[in-house]
């Protein structure tokens, strides 16, 4: 029972570590409470295979097949995947003080799927959609600002800095506080909202007052999409995307896209240019150019 104590803890301290800023409990918070409670319980499950094995020397195969059966029966993400790898390292090396050692253990390969984006007439119909102003801002600010969900319950008023025309964003994925761009249309569209409905802290308020809530802003963004006939596989976030892959269509500098995305890697920004322009408007199939050559045109 120690021992499986001692394991949570070490686990809990790895999480701590791989999410938030660093292990000091003031800056816990930077660890999703989701995060946690998703993945310790597997790890009790993990426990008791991992008391099931006699050797060390097993250790690299027997979590192999550990993490084979809860892909199978569990079908667990790459990330969930390479968690428990590693807080289970973690266990062997801390909790029961075990020399590091190199497994041979096959890790998922990470998933490069490309992000959700919508074309500039799908997304001007989103926004222009919804007759309720309050609404009609927060779709405007997630597109015009590339701001998450997250941090727009956040936004206060005194957040839009107007003089110096930029929203301030605290305390954004990773705990860092970050700039974003204020659109001018998007600052003449929040003032009419601000004169119609005085919200006293944040920028967006529930009817009683308070932060207003994401089921609320998804709920807003899913009648938008089906009464407009949208993507249904969108969500508020891909608002957030169209923002950096739009931007790179117009030729902005990728790093002022990750300044105003908060992304602390260019690569994590990167991303965005493996969609861009592939199509028949911006890129020429060799094709046509075959069938255009006078020589190609005589011989047919």
């Amino acid at each position: 029972m120690l021992h499986r104590v001692r394991m949570l803890g070490y686990f809990c301290l790895y999480l701590f570590r791989r999410f938030g800023e660093d292990s000091c409990a003031k800056n816990a918070a930077a660890l999703t409470y989701t995060t946690l409670f998703a993945v310790v319980p597997v790890m009790t499950v993990a426990y008791a295979m991992l008391a099931a094995i006699p050797a060390f020397n097993q250790v690299g195969s027997q979590i192999e097949g550990f993490i084979y059966l809860l892909i199978t029966k569990y079908n667990i993400s790459e990330q969930k995947q390479n968690l428990l790898i590693n807080a289970i390292k973690c266990y062997y090396e801390h909790a029961l003080g075990m020399p590091r050692e190199y497994y041979t253990i096959t890790r998922p390969k990470k998933s490069r799927n490309l992000p959700n984006v919508l074309s500039v007439e799908e997304v001007r119909l989103l926004l222009n959609h919804p007759k309720n102003i309050k609404h009609e801002a927060i779709l405007h600010i997630m597109y015009a600002a590339g701001v998450r969900i997250g941090e727009v319950l956040r936004l206060r008023i005194k957040d839009i800095r107007s003089d110096d025309g930029y929203i301030f964003v605290k305390d954004s994925k990773g705990k860092k506080d970050r700039h974003t761009m204020l659109s001018p249309i998007l600052l003449a569209l929040l003032r009419e909202y601000y004169k119609k409905h005085r919200p006293s802290y944040w920028l967006f308020e529930g009817q009683d007052g308070g932060q207003y809530s994401q089921k609320s802003i998804q709920n807003i963004y899913r009648k938008a999409v089906r009464e407009t006939g949208g993507n249904p596989w969108s969500s508020p976030h891909t608002l957030r995307h169209c923002f950096a892959t739009h931007l790179m269509q117009q030729g902005v500098n990728i790093r002022y896209i990750q300044s105003a995305l908060g992304h602390a890697s260019s690569k994590t920004t990167e991303v965005y240019t493996r969609i861009l322009g592939i199509n028949n408007k911006t890129l020429k199939s060799p094709l046509d150019t075959l069938y255009e050559t006078v020589t190609f045109g005589k011989t047919k």
